[in-house]
């Protein structure tokens, strides 16, 4: 099972982005955004759809070995979200920032 900070960490490579860049994207430190691919740390859920907006993928995508209907979404938030809540949520950010 790959965890979202191995995940986070093939996308970055993928587009040969650097740390520096992809946390200057985000408006979040460099240092935290190392913890986010060390799995040190979880980003909140407001972090999720610009992590999937920056890699051109769906917030879905940053879970690929889990169910879309049981990927548990509410450890990175302090509210509880079903997958499908998320990914509805995404989809009217995506469309803001696009």
């Amino acid at each position: 099972m790959v965890k979202l900070g191995t995940k986070l960490l093939q996308l970055r490579s993928k587009k040969g982005y650097t740390q520096d860049y992809v946390a200057d994207i985000l408006g979040i430190e460099q240092s935290t955004y190392s913890r986010l691919e060390s799995d040190k740390m979880q980003p909140n859920s407001a972090l999720l759809p610009e992590l999937a907006k920056l890699y051109g993928i769906s917030i879905l995508d940053l879970f690929p070995d889990e169910d879309p209907q049981y990927v548990n979404i509410s450890q990175y938030s302090d509210q509880s979200f079903s997958a499908f809540q998320v990914y509805q949520d995404s989809q009217q950010v995506m469309e803001k920032l696009v």
